[in-house]
Order: structure tokens, then C-alpha cells, then sequence
């Protein structure tokens, strides 16, 4: 799936593995500072508990990444329970949603607190 220029993209997360594609010079290098590895066209970082993916989302946020959107646990809905659950405190994330490998939107999801 063709991502937006010099952008970040989180993938997956809903399992112990957070999975993230970059194709800025920029973000890749603060991701490898964060604990993340090269796997091919990702970047991969295992988290060992809550506390730790919760740690590394509000990272992600502060670089500005977009969290993919879809069904069973994307990482918007992964977002989304842990600010319900209330043990992420944030007021809103930027999502992507493809409508085809090469079609996509960006919006602003907020969170109300």
C-alpha cells in the first residue's frame, strides 16, 4: 500500500509486536532511537506490557505518525480502547484509511475527554 511522502504509518499493534512503515529519513531514525528494527519494509518494536505500548503510542503521536485504520483491532481501535479504558490520556490521533493499495485519506480523529 503506497503511504503518504515522509510519513509514518503504524501498521499493527494489537498483538505484543508494534509494526510501523516509514519513508521519512527523519522518523526512521527517532524510531531506531525508540527500540524499533528494520524487518523488511517495516519496523518492528516488542512491547512487553500495557504500560510499554501505551509508553510508545504517545511517541508515535509526538512524531505524528498515522494509525491505519480497518476492522479487528487496527490500530485506531487499539487507540480507541485504551482511551476508554482510561489509561491513555489524549485528545486525538491522525488515522489513514485506504480505499485502495494506491487511495487513501487522512483525517483527525479526536477523543473526547
Amino acid at each position: 500500500m503506497t503511504i503518504p511522502g515522509n510519513s509514518t504509518v503504524v501498521a499493527d499493534m494489537a498483538g505484543g509486536t508494534v509494526r510501523v512503515r516509514s519513508n521519512s529519513d527523519k522518523d526512521r531514525f527517532a524510531l531506531l532511537s525508540m527500540g524499533f528494527s528494520a524487518n523488511g519494509d517495516f519496523m518492528t518494536k516488542e512491547v512487553y506490557d500495557e504500560e510499554e505500548k501505551v509508553s510508545v503510542i504517545k511517541e508515535l503521536i509526538a512524531m505524528g505518525a498515522l494509525f491505519s485504520s480497518g476492522r479487528e483491532w487496527s490500530p485506531e481501535e487499539v487507540v480507541e480502547y485504551l482511551v476508554e479504558r482510561g489509561v491513555l490520556d489524549i485528545s486525538s490521533i491522525n488515522v489513514i484509511s485506504w480505499y485502495s493499495p494506491d487511495s487513501y485519506a487522512v483525517r483527525s480523529r479526536r477523543f473526547a475527554k
